[in-house]
Order: structure tokens, then sequence, then C-alpha cells
């Protein structure tokens, strides 16, 4: 299963929609929408998913004790 690491996703997350905001400002909601879209998705995917997709890795390592703490 393709997994993102839960520190880089919260880098995109910021980087995509404090740039897209600062970047409407100056260019324009039309050239920006894209990187607040982005920003948007991986925030609804933090949400939905929350902390499920790393107690899974857990899981699947055997660490039960480790998995029931998430």
């Amino acid at each position: 299963m393709f997994t993102i690491n839960i520190y880089l996703k919260f880098a995109i997350i910021a980087i995509c929609l404090a740039g897209g905001i600062i970047l409407s400002f100056i260019l324009g909601i039309g050239y920006t929408w894209i990187f607040i879209i982005i920003g948007l998705i991986f925030l609804a995917s933090y949400l939905l998913l929350g902390t499920v997709q790393s107690a899974s890795e857990l899981l699947q390592k055997m660490d039960f004790d480790g998995a029931e703490k998430e």
C-alpha cells in the first residue's frame, strides 16, 4: 500500500494552503486554485483517515501494543 509519511503530509498541506492563499492575493484565484484544491484534498485525507493508517502499519509489523496506543 502506498503511504505518505504523516509529517510530509502536514508539510504538503501547509505549503499548498498557505502558498495558494498568498499567491491568490498576488496573482488571482485563476492561477492558484489547484494549490488550494491539493491542500484541501490532503487535509480531507488526514481528517478522514486520521491515525488508522499508522495503526494499520503497526499491525502489519505485529506491534499490537503500539497499534492500541494509536
